[in-house]
């Protein structure tokens, strides 16, 4: 991607942060994106189609920062180290989380961060013996449901443990599954 298409489109996932924190997605316009932004429709319009193809994006934008930054790949480690990586980096980014997060009530983080995890555990649960797991789909879903709701959790209560306490819980609470993730 072009250095200044990735800059503009950064400015203006930026901005959208803000005015989602200010507004609220449903009262946020075009125009309120554009002024904030310094630039205009069109150009808004050549990134983006809408402002919902902007939240969708701004999600995958985000999440995708998540992953690289505790991991550097685009998969989520849940392992040990990956936990902490994970609630280092979202407690240094907290409002940008938690506006993501709880936006309205429009639930697309929660399906993205849901998504990112899924993948890497499918991996996971083939590698675990019976006795662990009887059922891959139930296992997987217990899994991904437990951690994407103990992050958003700790995130909507305001990071009432520090992240090394969050990892210490969760390698508790996941290590019969977690021994067998990559």
């Amino acid at each position: 991607m072009d250095r200044r298409i990735k800059k503009t489109q950064e400015a203006i996932y930026s901005v959208f942060i803000d005015l989602l924190k200010e507004k609220g997605f449903n009262k946020l316009s075009i125009s309120d994106i554009s002024e904030r932004a310094d630039i205009n429709r069109g150009t808004f319009y050549f990134h983006f189609s809408d402002k919902y193809d902007l939240y969708e994006k701004c999600m995958d934008f985000y999440v995708g920062k998540l992953l690289i930054s505790c991991s550097n790949d685009t998969e989520i480690k849940l392992n040990p180290n990956g936990f902490l990586q994970i609630f280092k980096y979202l407690k240094e980014n907290y409002d940008i989380y938690r506006t993501l997060l709880y936006a309205d009530g429009l639930s697309i983080f929660h399906k993205k961060f849901h998504n990112a995890i899924e993948g890497q555990l499918k991996k996971a649960i083939n590698k675990m013996p019976e006795e662990i797991i009887l059922s891959q789909e139930i296992a997987s879903e217990f899994i991904i449901n437990g951690f994407t709701g103990v992050v958003e959790w700790w995130i909507n209560n305001s990071m009432p443990y520090s992240p090394e306490i969050m990892t210490e819980k969760l390698n508790g609470i996941f290590s019969p599954y977690t021994k067998y993730l990559v």
